[in-house]
């Protein structure tokens, strides 16, 4: 059977801060999920605006290339 993906993606998140307060124990749910999947923090496009940075983030191609 394949294995099945989500992606929880949170815009303008700070990754710094939500790894201080999971640490802290005031994320118990997102320590969860990192704890049995991954939490990576995302770098952003150029430019760095959201619409841009996610059609980067679900293609894998340069904003040069899709905008």
């Amino acid at each position: 059977m394949a294995r099945k993906v989500v992606i929880l993606g949170l815009d303008g998140m700070d990754p710094g801060m939500t790894t201080k307060l999971m640490r802290e124990g005031r994320l118990p749910n997102f320590q969860k999920l990192a704890e049995h999947g991954v939490f990576r923090p995302l770098d952003t496009s150029v430019p760095s605006m959201s619409p841009v940075a996610w059609s980067t983030f679900a293609t894998g191609v340069d904003a040069s290339r899709h905008c």
